[in-house]
């Protein structure tokens, strides 16, 4: 994760959050570890020629918000699956991560942004296991979510 993108949530954080206690659990958790494992700006200079759409939201950020997105949606699952022990904390990491992004999105990135959430968190006709889900996480985040930011995949 680059220095500026860390630099846009704590910055957020600090703006809609006023305890000092939080800002710190923050910084020194996930935006200490955190890293990102999928390119967007290396997938976005490899597909620009056949983009229909350009992000208004600059690519750093958009880089870092789908590999937050990814993060804190896997988070989400090893909830779900009982890999986590100490619930409480990762519950609220996840969530406020998780709003931070649309504070930072511009506004129609936001929308695709939702829509892969939505798309994430709907029911599934079968129960899958943690792997199969998080094989569909990865396809969500990684494939089709930097597809719709750049036009070549519809909502």
């Amino acid at each position: 994760m680059s220095t500026n993108f860390r630099e846009k949530i704590l910055e957020t954080l600090k703006e809609n959050h006023n305890s000092a206690e939080v800002l710190e659990f923050y910084k020194n958790s996930i935006l200490n570890n955190f890293k990102c494992i999928f390119d967007f700006t290396k997938y976005y200079q490899d597909n620009k020629n056949i983009a229909k759409r350009y992000p208004k939201t600059d690519l750093d950020t958009l880089n870092g918000s789908i590999n937050l997105l990814f993060y804190n949606m896997k988070l989400s699952n090893e909830i779900a699956f009982d890999l986590i022990k100490d619930k409480s904390y990762a519950v609220i990491e996840s969530l406020t991560l998780t709003s931070v992004l649309f504070l930072l999105l511009d506004e129609n990135d936001s929308v695709i942004f939702n829509e892969i959430i939505f798309r994430i968190n709907k029911p599934k006709d079968e129960e899958l296991s943690y792997g199969k889900e998080l094989e569909l996480l990865e396809y969500y985040c990684f494939n089709l979510l930097p597809a719709m930011l750049i036009g070549t995949k519809e909502i």
